[in-house]
């Protein structure tokens, strides 16, 4: 007859499988910004608390990445763009900041920048929200994670995907067209400056156009002359 484990021992087992303790993987990145006058929080005070945490766990910093310069549009910031190929690129362990509204202050950008750390099993740390650290140590947390991100997005793309084809419906019932605008440059006036011996791509910066829209309305006159 089969010996029966004690329940407390296949729980045991069962977390060994599930939970797998993260150290802090090479190389380590902190990256550090600001907003000048609305945030409280400076470069300094950012970089103090992160020192800090790096000594109290003892893991070195390899690289400060400060994003000094504040941009309008957060996709604009050339060094936050450069560490991002990084993480597609498998090229960070770990990627340390204050908080994680340091990494972006859009959530739909946040959340899809985590996303590919979280794919490419790159750590992210950050020292005021500790609960993120939490989740990447346990396998099953960080799983759920992962798909309710995924679903997620796919869930909002299909929300734009409705939105747009209520709008072109809407604009159609109410006899706007759809698509883009024309350029001003009509087929016969096209094909009158061809028959007076101005080149093609003249015509395209006279009026400000690409030479393939020349090409398209002296093909529609002709076509209509047939």
């Amino acid at each position: 007859m089969l010996e029966r484990k004690p329940f407390y021992r296949l729980t045991t087992l069962f977390e060994t499988k599930c939970v797998h303790i993260l150290s802090y993987p090479k190389p380590v990145i902190a990256y550090l910004r600001t907003i000048p006058i609305v945030d409280k929080v400076s470069i300094e005070k950012q970089l103090q608390c992160i020192e800090e945490w790096a000594k109290e766990h003892g893991v070195g910093i390899d690289r400060k990445i400060v994003e000094a310069k504040e941009y309008k549009a957060e996709g604009k910031r050339p060094l936050f763009k450069n560490l991002w190929n990084n993480v597609k690129e498998k090229q960070v362990g770990t990627i340390v900041v204050f908080d994680l509204s340091r990494l972006s202050r859009k959530p739909t950008m946040l959340i899809e920048f985590l996303y590919d750390c979280l794919r490419n099993n790159i750590l992210v740390i950050s020292i005021s929200e500790k609960w993120f650290e939490e989740i990447q140590k346990d396998t099953r947390r960080r799983n759920t994670l992962l798909l309710f991100i995924e679903k997620l997005s796919e869930l909002r793309l299909k929300y734009i995907s409705e939105q747009t084809k209520i709008g072109m419906a809407a604009a159609r019932a109410k006899g706007k067209p759809i698509g883009r605008p024309r350029k001003k440059i009509t087929p016969k006036e096209t094909y009158e400056l061809v028959k007076k011996g101005y080149s093609m791509g003249w015509i395209a910066r006279k009026y400000n156009v690409s030479v393939s829209t020349v090409k398209r309305r002296l093909k529609e006159y002709l076509q209509r002359k047939i």
